[in-house]
């Protein structure tokens, strides 16, 4: 998927990238977890489609995916926390940019 991140479109890059936050979540058994990542979801999908239209940041939403299963299927906590941790702090900065342009000036 990597090498051919940049001839996705956008629709189909952001649905492979929603399907991959939502198998690590349902693979957590836990039900209010679950919910809760339903509802925020649904909140931002705007914010997120918009944020996954950017080209540049596919390769290390890619890269960053990989350690998450990488640590992940390792069963190592302590580097999956650190890389899951990584991976939302870049969201929220690719969505504050996003809703930055969005804004009227």
């Amino acid at each position: 998927m990597q090498e051919n991140s940049d001839k996705e479109d956008a629709l189909t890059f952001f649905e492979i990238d929603m399907k991959f936050h939502r198998a690590i979540v349902q693979s957590s058994g836990n039900a209010p977890l679950i919910e809760t990542h339903r509802l925020y979801n649904a909140r931002l999908f705007r914010a997120r489609f918009v944020s996954s239209r950017m080209h540049v940041s596919r390769e290390n939403t890619l890269a960053q995916h990989q350690k998450i299963t990488d640590a992940l299927l390792s069963r190592n906590k302590p580097q999956a926390a650190i890389e899951l941790r990584a991976h939302l702090e870049t969201a929220f900065t690719n969505i504050a940019s996003t809703m930055d342009e969005d804004s009227p000036a």
